[in-house]
């Protein structure tokens, strides 16, 4: 009985973690819901890693009222900013496969060269919506946050590249947890990664939204 009861105590690692999967799934559902327009995906996006980061601090509240509020706040930022995201992307694939068809040693050197600059954007922004959804700051600031933080913990940021550009094609192959849980699974253990970067970086004691920061990078 003693046994049983432990299991079902929310001070239980099982529990927590199950419980935080339940949240997730929630997640997943609000996500999709609010990335549909597709030019929304930064706000959702943004919002996603609000409450993820939330949810691995054991800080969580209401979870779609924490979403959608981070959604709302952020929303102009963060849609402009996908916006640009989306446009770097386009041109650096296009420039690639350009000049991957021309078969001279030129265009090999220029199709290696975009597809590093496509490795480093990537890494850089892995940073670019989770500091949105922790610190307001204009968009210079957070692009140069996050070239900073990804310099200072480079292999923290391999980590979180690798996490997304793995996890993505397994959910398109439908591996059934990321098909259940989708992109904020990713996000959720990212966050672990995340969190122990800001604590660690930041000259900041609590972590609220909205709060302005100094660029003060142990």
């Amino acid at each position: 009985m003693n046994v049983f009861s432990n299991l079902l105590s929310p001070n239980n690692k099982l529990t927590n973690f199950l419980q935080k999967l339940m949240y997730v799934g929630y997640l997943n559902l609000l996500w999709i819901i609010t990335s549909l327009p597709l030019i929304t995906i930064g706000a959702s996006t943004t919002a996603l890693y609000y409450t993820v980061l939330k949810i691995v601090r054991n800080e969580e509240g209401y979870i779609a009222k924490d979403y959608f509020r981070s959604f709302k706040q952020n929303f102009k930022q963060a849609t402009k900013i996908w916006l640009i995201m989306l446009a770097v992307v386009f041109m650096l694939t296009i420039n690639f496969f350009y000049f991957s068809s021309q078969n001279n040693s030129f265009s090999r050197i220029f199709s290696f060269l975009f597809l590093s600059l496509f490795f480093i954007f990537a890494i850089i922004s892995s940073y670019i919506f989770p500091l949105l959804a922790q610190f307001h700051m204009t968009n210079k600031n957070l692009l140069w946050t996050a070239i900073i933080l990804s310099l200072k913990n480079l292999h923290w940021s391999f980590c979180l590249t690798i996490l997304f550009w793995c996890g993505f094609p397994l959910m398109v192959l439908r591996f059934y947890p990321l098909t259940v849980f989708g992109i904020p699974l990713i996000a959720f253990f990212q966050s672990y990664i995340l969190n122990r970067i800001f604590k660690r970086s930041f000259q900041i004691q609590e972590f609220y939204q909205g709060e302005q920061i100094q660029l003060h990078i142990r």
